[in-house]
Parts: structure tokens; sequence; C-alpha cells
């Protein structure tokens, strides 16, 4: 046999085992190794499902996304502040039907869209982090069970909501205002919590997650309307006080292996200028980013504190 012969019969065997392969592995090593992925992540789920449940298939992506026209109700409610419900044991499902029923108990209010859903864009940014089967910090879960509580105070560099500390305000929504007030006992309560121990007593830290839930992905504190505020307490130019301000705010396991809220956010904390002197923190809202702070907010809310 001359060389051309044996060089010809090297290629025809090349091409006879490429062909082969081709025809018994048609993915190739790629499918090899996403078969091998695929039951691996089976197995994850099939042995630690008390930690972890699916989530729910998102209804829409972003690029589909598109909201009804935000459109509040022109009326009043009296919004009632309901105790936190343990979501420890909840299944992804079990939380989504949880919080679609907290909307839909002043869903004539229309600041929740009609077909409100956790777990579809863009409210599942907020929820997608969860870890289901593990405890919550019950600053957390009281976010879960008032989503009306579009803006919540809490002491700054902390978690824990001030209606709890306060043992409740009244919270009254009217034309596009929501107002949250605080007299006599739950007024020296909210003062209460500014203990000189504290590493900034008078400080106060705004939490947006339930407005931004709503759609409301946009927040400003007016100074002009605002009453015992010290605003040079914190005067750089990303202040909440001093530019539009929006965050990603997330649940997820973090501090005590607990699902908490996150992240922490300097810029929008506040300084309470005297204790127990009539207070007020007028933050204004909007769907879409606004060109300045001097726009007109498409939704208010409004915390008074009135000892």
């Amino acid at each position: 046999m001359n060389i051309n012969q044996k060089a010809l019969n090297i290629v025809f065997f090349i091409i006879f085992v490429v062909a082969a392969k081709l025809i018994l592995f048609p993915g190739g090593q790629k499918q090899t190794t996403t078969n091998t992925t695929q039951a691996k992540v089976q197995h994850a789920a099939s042995t630690n499902n008390h930690h972890i449940s699916p989530m729910p298939v998102p209804q829409a992506r972003a690029s589909e996304y598109k909201r009804e026209p935000f459109k509040p109700y022109d009326g009043e409610i009296t919004i009632n502040i309901q105790q936190a419900t343990n979501l420890g044991q909840f299944t992804p499902e079990e939380f989504a039907k949880f919080r679609v029923s907290k909307v839909k108990e002043y869903a004539q209010s229309n600041i929740f869209p009609s077909n409100y859903d956790p777990f579809a864009y863009p409210h599942r940014e907020i929820y997608q982090n969860i870890t289901f089967g593990t405890g919550w910090t019950e600053a957390a879960q009281h976010f879960i069970s008032n989503p009306y509580l579009l803006v919540t105070l809490s002491a700054a560099y902390g978690i824990y909501p001030m209606e709890v500390y306060s043992r409740l305000p009244s919270v009254h929504y009217k034309n596009k205002t929501i107002e949250e007030v605080y007299t006599g006992q739950s007024a020296q309560m909210f003062f209460a919590v500014f203990d000189p121990k504290l590493d900034f007593p008078g400080g106060l830290r705004l939490w947006v997650v339930n407005a931004q839930d709503a759609g409301l992905m946009y927040a400003n504190v007016d100074k002009s309307k605002c009453t015992n505020i010290d605003f040079n307490w914190r005067d750089t130019p990303d202040n909440i006080v001093n530019s539009v301000y929006s965050l990603n705010t997330i649940f997820h396991v973090g501090q005590y292996q607990l699902n908490n809220i996150s992240p922490d956010c300097r810029r929008s904390t506040l300084m309470i200028k005297e204790k127990y002197k009539y207070t007020c923190i007028y933050v204004k809202l909007w769907v879409k980013k606004p060109k300045s702070i001097d726009e007109k907010e498409d939704f208010t809310y409004i915390i008074k504190v009135n000892p």
C-alpha cells in the first residue's frame, strides 16, 4: 500500500469516528454536562426542599411589562395596622397568596396594580431572594403583613418599624395621600426610641419597600413641608431630602440567619431636631422618575407626630 493510499484510509477513518459520535451522542460533551448539572439540581431540590422551595414561574419578562395607569381612589379609607404574621413555614405559593390577600384588603384604594403578584415582574425583584422554610425577623414580617404602610420609619441603622415600637399610630387614606399620625401615648413612645445611648439619638431611617412594591419607585422628602427635621445633619447631594431617591430593597436571609430586609442605606436617614415636639415628615412618591424634586408627586405619604 503506497503512502497516498494510507493517508486516504486515515481520512476515511477519522470521518467514520466523527460521524459515529454525532449519531450516538448528538449533544456532545455539552449535553453530558447539562444532564449532570440538571441531575445535581434535582437532587439538591429533593434532599433540601425544607429550606429551598422552587419559585413560581414569573408571569412576565421586564421587556413585556406594562403597568396599568396609576389612578388612586378618590375617597377615604381607614387602614388598620396588622400584627406581623409568622411566615416561617410558608411555601412560595402560600407566601404569594398571603401577600395578595393583604393587598386586596384595601384594593379599592387602587394603589397596587389590580393584577398584583409578588412573584411577577417587577415585584419579584423584591422577593426572589427569600429562602422559604427558614424563619423571619419580626420586623421583616411586619413589612409583608402591612403593604399599605408605604413608608416605614425605623431608628437610624435599624430595621424595627416605628409603628410597632410606638403601639400603633392611626393610618388614614384620602385622595392620593396616606397620613400616619402619632398622638398621645403613641407619640410619647415614638420619641422614647431616641435613647441617648444610641449612636445617633434622633436619627431615623425611611424604608420605602412597600411603596416600590406598589410601583411608586421614586421618593423625596420635601423640606418645605417638614417640621422639626434637622436638614443640616446629613446634607449630601444624594440624600433623600436633596434628590430623587430610589433603592432596590430586597428580602433575603441575612443577619441572624433569618429572612430579613436589606440593604443598609444612609441616603434615606433623617434627624429629629427636638424630642417631644410636633414633627412632620412629608414624602413625595412617583411612579416614573421625575425631572426634579420640585415636580408634583403621584402620591403623598405624611407622617405626623403630635405629643
